[in-house]
């Protein structure tokens, strides 16, 4: 059965298990963690004709598993393959999901999400395949085609990305918190920089005087998120901190 639900990043740490133990429950979930939007009201909503086009799709789909049923109204299941090209997107892409997680520097907490991600993503391609047919798009609704195949490799990898952003904040320390909330508002700062003072100022991290300040740009660039110089200013030397890119790989310490 298929949940979909939300939760706050400040409780991630609840899905797993008290004890710390890895009991895979947490990995079976594909998070989605977007960047924060502004509030904006709209009076946006979704089309009619979107819905009826929805609705189609998953009557055509009941209609599929109808042409499978006994006659005593059960439902058989109905293996589909790839096709010839579908089979070599899928092996290219199985052999890079694999040869990823031998990396030696591959985090080990990612190891049981990405596990999962192998199934799921042989899923995508099913749902996305049936999804075309049932719309009206001209596929054979026996065999998977390479199109589904591709689309279900970028499916994944929107999961990947989203995963590697959650498993940051799992079983992270009060330090670790700091470190994360601080980069996320250094990355709203025109072009990723900021400075000490403008860090004091707004009270990023609980910071409260200069030296905590510093201290916590030097930390962001101990663990890789960019780079901290000493630049001239109007009032004397201001300490500045720069992204080495928009989106580094972050150290948590569990």
């Amino acid at each position: 059965m298929s949940v979909v639900g939300n939760i706050q990043p400040d409780v991630l740490n609840d899905l797993g298990d008290e004890r710390g133990r890895e009991d895979g429950f947490i990995h079976r979930i594909l998070f989605a963690y977007p960047d924060r939007m502004p509030r904006q009201w709209t009076d946006a909503s979704v089309a009619p004709e979107v819905l009826r086009a929805a609705s189609t799709v998953f009557d055509n789909l009941w209609e599929l598993t109808s042409e499978n049923s006994s006659d005593e109204g059960e439902r058989a299941p109905v293996a589909l393959p790839f096709t010839h090209d579908a089979k070599q997107l899928w092996r290219a892409w199985i052999t890079d999901h694999y040869n990823e997680q031998e990396a030696p520097d591959f985090p080990e907490n990612l190891a049981g999400p990405w596990a999962k991600l192998e199934g799921y993503t042989a899923r995508f391609a099913l749902i996305i395949h049936l999804a075309r047919w049932a719309s009206g798009e001209p596929v054979n609704a026996k065999a998977i085609d390479a199109a589904s195949m591709a689309c279900a490799a970028e499916i994944t990898d929107y999961f990947k990305s989203h995963a590697r952003r959650v498993y940051t904040h799992l079983h992270a320390t009060p330090d670790d918190k700091r470190v994360l909330t601080a980069v996320a508002w250094i990355r709203r700062q025109p072009q990723g920089q900021t400075t000490a003072r403008a860090i004091l100022r707004a009270g990023v991290a609980g910071v409260h005087t200069s030296d905590e300040a510093k201290a916590l740009l030097i930390t962001l660039a101990e663990r890789g998120y960019g780079a901290c110089e000493e630049v001239g200013a109007p009032h004397g030397k201001s300490f500045r901190f720069v992204f080495r890119n928009m989106h580094p790989t972050p150290d948590i310490k569990e």
